[in-house]
């Protein structure tokens, strides 16, 4: 009884520490969290500024400006809330608004309320959405609904947008998001594009609007995200998950871009709000679910070898979650994505081992001699060419081929390797498959 008491205590004892251990870790992660979050909002480490904002005039029934109208802008789904009054001009402005839905309200004495909801802000975006009060009650409200389409009409910039939606909707092979601006007008893909690898593997060699391809800027939520090695390669792949929506500016952008004369691609990732969200996600391909290569198939059972195709396999399996750490005030996106692939093999020809040698059999390899070799004959000074000492071997001289030890390829063929003893050896080649493996993760988390 007493040595289960014993270790009764010593598992408790055991499990105490490891909660402590845990909690420690876990503060230290939060600190960490916390000193990134504050020490991003120091202006000086501020990237690109990719928030857009929201301005209007509050006029009366007959168009006059009502100054000292109080108007409010709200988001429900984070809590945000920014109060304004208009001035003597009636007008009210709210930059540096994060990205989302937004409702706006004004209220003044003697008018009834005025409701505008579904207004959309995305990256840059500088809209105008003029209020008009109609006279009433402050109890009476009137609400309209902003237009789905919100047109640009306080700048001349050329730009394409890719919202949330498409980003995840659209097939895309392999799962890159630079495929899609392509879909933008004006955008033509350049020799080095590569939508397949990532990292330094790809390549983003776009030409925008006419632009060189290596002259665009990638940002991620306003961070650089240029390889400023060559320009043409990305450093960060965000998940097609984690991406909110992405903005093109082709031309005719504000001063606030720049330090590249092409396009400017503004990514902006998903930030969580006070609802919990979340995904799990798996998208695959395996050469088993392909049919054979027309041609390929006819040579191989033409020739009466087993028909092989390219292996490919590709799985990419991840999930996203997001909600409050702090209702209405701090919030988190986690995202965290692998891709486990084989890719395509081409068929070279190497310098493989025979059945032997792969069995630890070396007596086939080749020996060097003592009697002097020469490729060639050499040629003198005087154009002629000269005398070799006696006993050298020159390559056509080289001794006669014999049979040698075989070799089995992989699809189970064999061949009988020619073999040379001398300095003329030289290693049979065969034609073989290369293939690669490829591991890729991505992992991101955004506190805002």
């Amino acid at each position: 009884m007493k040595m289960e008491n014993c270790k009764t205590n010593t598992a408790s004892g055991t499990l105490s520490v490891v909660l402590r251990a845990w909690r420690s870790v876990f503060a230290s992660a939060l600190l960490l969290c916390l000193v990134v979050l504050f020490s991003s909002s120091v202006p000086v480490a501020l990237g690109q500024n990719v928030k857009g904002s929201v301005r209007g005039t509050v006029t009366d029934e007959q168009g006059a400006a009502v100054p000292d109208a109080e108007v409010t802008i709200s988001d429900s789904s984070t809590g945000f809330s920014r109060s304004a009054k208009t001035g003597s001009d009636g007008v009210y402005n709210f930059p540096d608004l994060p990205l989302g839905t937004f409702q706006i309200r004004a209220t003044h004495a003697g008018f009834k309320v005025s409701e505008k909801v579904g207004v959309v802000v995305h990256a840059s975006d500088s809209l105008v959405f003029n209020i008009a009060l109609s006279v009433g009650t402050i109890n009476e409200s009137v609400t309209v609904e902003a237009n789905a389409i919100q047109v640009e009409t306080t700048n001349g910039e050329l730009a394409g947008l890719i919202n949330g939606e498409q980003v995840t909707e659209l097939p895309l092979n392999g799962r890159n998001y630079m495929q899609l601006v392509l879909s933008v007008p004006g955008v033509a893909a350049g020799e080095g594009f590569s939508s397949l690898g990532k990292g330094l593997k790809g390549g983003s060699d776009l030409s925008i609007s006419g632009g060189a391809v290596d002259a665009n800027l990638w940002l991620v939520d306003g961070a650089h995200n240029n390889d400023v090695g060559s320009n043409r390669t990305i450093l960060v792949f965000p998940s097609v998950d984690a991406i909110d929506e992405f903005k093109i500016e082709r031309n005719s952008y504000s001063a606030q871009f720049g330090q590249s004369a092409g396009s400017q691609i503004s990514i902006i990732t998903k930030h969580g709000g006070n609802d919990f969200h979340g995904d799990v996600y798996y998208f695959g391909r395996n050469d088993k679910l392909n049919t054979f290569n027309t041609f390929v198939k006819s040579g191989c059972l033409a020739s009466g070898t087993p028909c092989q195709k390219n292996k490919l396999r590709r799985n990419d399996y991840g999930y996203t979650v997001g909600g409050p750490v702090k209702k209405d005030k701090i919030f988190f996106f986690w995202s965290q994505e692998w891709r486990r692939e084989i890719v395509p093999g081409a068929t070279v020809s190497q310098a493989v081992p025979s059945d032997d040698e792969r069995a630890g059999n070396f007596n086939d390899v080749c020996y060097p001699t003592t009697q002097p070799f020469f490729q060639t004959v050499p040629t003198g000074t005087d154009g002629n060419p000269v005398t070799l000492p006696a006993g050298s071997l020159v390559a056509p001289d080289c001794p006669a081929a014999a049979p040698g030890p075989v070799f089995t390829a992989p699809d189970g063929t064999q061949a009988q390797r020619r073999l040379h003893r001398g300095p003329c050896c030289s290693p049979e080649q065969y034609p073989v498959l290369q293939q690669g493996q490829l591991l890729h993760w991505t992992i991101f988390l955004r506190i805002s």
